[in-house]
């Protein structure tokens, strides 16, 4: 695939990696959804949460939960030099899930959680540097205080990202109504009639999800983790079905290189050759389709 150019000068990166990170870039920043940031990693030390996160998978989180804050990437949100919130607690049980600490809730202690109060500051602060801001997770649609805290960010500036997994459609409706989002990254697990196998639960409002997107006005991708010995090239022809038309969708190998949600899974990679036949699957039902 070929990589978008960022627009900007390369030394404003530069400096502004350095500035917001507090150390020079060597090397290449982590990849669109990359796992959570270690809280010694992060500017911004982590502070005891008032409230235990919700251990009800189902239920919503009645405040903003933060579990990691990158201060700066240059891939994750197109086009744009930006930070990414990782939010605490999720609405799925994806066995291949590498955010498992953020997902978990019994792996997720209080201590670790940030201050959103500190959280906004830093991003005040930082806003001379950035032009974006991704959330991420986690399942950022979980968290009950998320449109308080997008309509805080916007007020600041900043073009917001949102990755999702697509189960609550009624707030994904309700973000893009009050355009508190400006990019949408949609997570497709698999083919919606057998989804439970794939994220541990029904498909629910997906597919409410994915017409919203393709309708939303806004930028867009959906993006499916492809597993050996879970999916299928038959899977991925109906995931690309189910989002026909769509103007992107990238196909992502299984890393093996992170701990996973499931600590039985035994997952494996797909060669190169298999990931573009499937790729090639793919393409004759959306208007691009790329490997990640």
């Amino acid at each position: 695939m070929t990589t978008k150019r960022i627009s900007g000068s390369p030394a404003r990166f530069i400096r502004a990696w350095s500035a917001i990170s507090g150390r020079s870039i060597n090397g290449t920043p982590a990849s669109s959804r990359s796992s959570a940031i270690e809280p010694t990693s992060s500017p911004i030390a982590p502070a005891k949460a008032k409230q235990r996160l919700h251990e009800d998978k189902n239920a919503p989180l009645k405040d903003m939960r933060i579990g990691g804050l990158q201060p700066v990437t240059l891939l994750d949100y197109p086009q744009k030099l930006a930070a990414i919130i990782f939010t605490a607690g999720c609405n799925m049980r994806c066995p291949f899930c590498y955010n498992y600490k953020l997902v978990l809730p019994e792996l997720l202690s209080d201590d670790n959680l940030y201050d959103e109060r500190e959280v906004i500051a830093f991003l005040k602060k930082r806003k001379k540097y950035l032009d974006g801001l991704v959330i991420s997770g986690g399942e950022p649609l979980a968290q009950e205080d998320l449109p308080d805290f997008l309509k805080q960010m916007k007020q600041i500036g900043y073009a917001i990202k949102l990755d999702t997994n697509g189960l609550a459609a009624d707030i994904l409706q309700h973000l893009i109504g009050e355009q508190l989002i400006d990019y949408i990254a949609m997570d497709i697990k698999g083919p919606l009639a057998d989804y439970q196998k794939f994220s541990g639960v029904p498909a629910g409002q997906v597919a409410d999800s994915i017409k919203l997107v393709m309708k939303s006005g806004l930028p867009y991708e959906f993006r499916s983790t492809l597993v050996k010995n879970l999916h299928t090239s038959e899977d991925v022809g109906k995931m690309a079905q189910a989002i026909k038309g769509a103007k992107l969708y990238y196909l992502q190998n299984y890393s093996q290189n992170v701990p996973l949600a499931g600590d039985k899974f035994c997952g494996r990679q797909f060669a190169a050759e298999e990931l573009e036949t499937m790729r090639a699957l793919a393409a004759g039902s959306v208007k691009k389709c790329l490997i990640r």
